[in-house]
């Protein structure tokens, strides 16, 4: 019998990101719209929905994975907040600490207000939302 051990290479923040996706990808409403924020985070979701994601850009998909948009503006994001149940997924772009504003403008305080704080999901490994907390938060 061979007792080897299999050893996992891969960094444990991609680990925690496969998870992160997994999870989220579990729990996603195939009926509802996603808008997808930039990021290697996002991206990593969107592989899991089978969809190929602008890294730079904004997306927009189904929650079935049904591709809307990719690299999308605010007056398209616009329109399809206005026609389904819409969630946003968004991560911390590394180094810059905002959420909204750098790299992702079309995700717009109108489109913000229309999908409500309620519906947005922010994603990140432990040491990109660690870097993003207050001291003492």
């Amino acid at each position: 019998m061979d007792a080897r051990v299999k050893i996992d290479y891969r960094s444990s923040e991609d680990v925690e990101l496969d998870a992160i996706a997994e999870y989220l990808v579990e729990e996603i409403d195939p009926v509802s719209t996603y808008i997808l924020g930039p990021g290697s985070t996002v991206e990593r979701i969107a592989e899991r929905l089978g969809v190929k994601k602008a890294l730079l850009g904004v997306d927009a998909v189904k929650g079935d994975g049904k591709l809307l948009g990719r690299d999308m503006n605010e007056t398209a994001l616009l329109g399809l907040v206005s026609k389904s149940s819409t969630k946003i997924i968004i991560s911390p772009i590394g180094g810059q600490g905002f959420l909204f504003g750098r790299g992702n403008q079309q995700i717009s305080p109108d489109i913000i207000r229309r999908v409500g704080v309620e519906n947005i999901t922010v994603v990140g490994s432990r040491s990109k939302i660690e870097a993003y907390i207050p001291a003492g938060f």
